[in-house]
């Protein structure tokens, strides 16, 4: 009896438990500032940026119906802790080629959207990036001209160059 009533609950309480919300945070390397990855119930993100306990940005990757919106998937700091850097895919799998990088100067406590810094006929993707330091991130690019026709390379972008340009 005891065991029908606990799977009784299991069965009731599960979809509870799996619909929580998520939570990542991200401490910078030096240890002031922190990034809190909120996922919802379907995984879209909201970034949040702390410095000792006191909130610097909030950006919401979100969308009303769960599938316009963007998933966090891979997150770090740089090893001078000057920008955390974020690589995103479709909650709603809506261009699964296409895998944006924002990016936080915290200098500025801005984030840039690293492919309004690439040609017009390139995007990330891949949500999957290597840091190298100070503050270079290598990526991978498709090609999206006919000519191209969605070849694949590596490419490296300093993040600094671009926020001094």
């Amino acid at each position: 009896m005891v065991k029908i009533a606990l799977a009784v609950l299991i069965i009731i309480f599960l979809p509870v438990i799996s619909l929580a919300d998520s939570q990542k945070e991200i401490i910078s390397p030096d240890g002031k500032v922190k990034a809190i990855i909120f996922g919802n119930k379907t995984d879209e993100s909201i970034i949040e940026i702390y410095d000792s306990e006191k909130l610097l940005l909030k950006k919401d990757y979100t969308s009303k119906d769960g599938e316009h919106g963007v998933i966090v998937e891979h997150a770090e700091w740089t090893p001078d802790s000057k920008f955390f850097v974020y690589g995103m895919y479709s909650s709603g799998g809506h261009q699964p080629w296409h895998s944006p990088i924002d990016f936080y100067y915290r200098e500025e406590n801005k984030i840039y959207e690293l492919e309004n810094y690439l040609s017009e006929i390139e995007a990330i993707a891949q949500t999957d990036f290597k840091i190298t330091a100070p503050d270079t991130i290598q990526i991978t690019i498709i090609n999206l001209s006919k000519r191209g026709g969605g070849n694949l390379s590596s490419r490296k972008v300093n993040l600094y160059d671009i926020v001094t340009h």
